[in-house]
């Protein structure tokens, strides 16, 4: 392994975060050792937390920032957003998903089609090109899912926070960039809810085979209510067992 030292200012690559600046020094050793701003990390002992430190320390957006910015025509709280998933109850393989959904990095019929393996049309109603808004939002399938779904976030929303959600689309595909801490459970609610479509979406593609949306919407409700059990989130549990009955 060869050294690579990254001075102040210069290009570092991080996962989403291609051509992007940051203000820090990394270097990694041939003992495969990092040095991040003086303190030295095995590679093995790298913990989240180093790089959110890193994610914080950036001096302008990330690619996939920009893309979403440029999506929405208008700019986000980011540093919120991507505590929003830290923060969130939900399972690992569900902040996995929004994780590689933000960075665009999810590969759908459209990204597939970029490279020669698909037609680039939903898998689900075959009409639409499958970007990531359309397979977690616009589609059929994602519909299907989020109508029993949305009026709980805003309930909640509203309930909780006197926060009256004006755009579902954005907090539901980025989660929300105000109060990471106290709205853990709306996130968890949205990345579950992703997941499910997600599963439903691939259980179709792959088995042809349609899950049922009352099931679909039983599991996620199972679910979302298993991990905030098994966190021991006693409060937010009570809370949303008065929308899940």
């Amino acid at each position: 392994m060869v050294n690579l030292e990254i001075s102040s200012r210069k290009y570092v690559t991080t996962p989403g975060a291609r051509n992007a600046e940051f203000n820090l020094a990394l270097k990694l050793h041939n003992d495969n050792t990092l040095t991040i701003n003086g303190k030295s990390i095995h590679y093995m002992e790298l913990k989240l937390k180093n790089v959110i430190n890193i994610y914080k320390m950036k001096s302008s957006n990330l690619v996939c920032e920009t893309k979403w910015e440029r999506i929405y025509k208008r700019t986000f709280k980011w540093d919120k957003i991507w505590q929003s998933q830290i923060k969130s109850k939900a399972s690992l393989k569900a902040k996995q998903l929004h994780w590689k959904m933000l960075h665009h990095a999810i590969f759908t019929e459209h990204k597939l089609n970029l490279i020669g393996y698909s037609d680039g049309l939903c898998t689900f109603c075959k009409s639409q090109r499958e970007t990531v808004i359309h397979l977690f939002w616009s589609c059929i399938n994602a519909k299907a899912i989020w109508e029993s779904i949305i009026p709980v976030i805003e309930s909640l929303a509203i309930n909780t926070l006197n926060y009256e959600i004006l755009d579902a689309e954005m907090i539901c595909l980025l989660g929300t960039d105000f109060y990471p801490i106290k709205c853990k459970l709306i996130n968890t609610i949205i990345m579950e809810t992703k997941w499910f479509i997600w599963n439903r979406r691939n259980t179709y593609k792959h088995e042809k085979r349609i899950l049922p949306k009352v099931q679909v919407s039983r599991s996620l409700k199972q679910s979302i209510k298993g991990q905030l059990k098994w966190q021991n989130e006693s409060s937010l549990f009570t809370e949303i067992k008065k929308y899940f009955v």
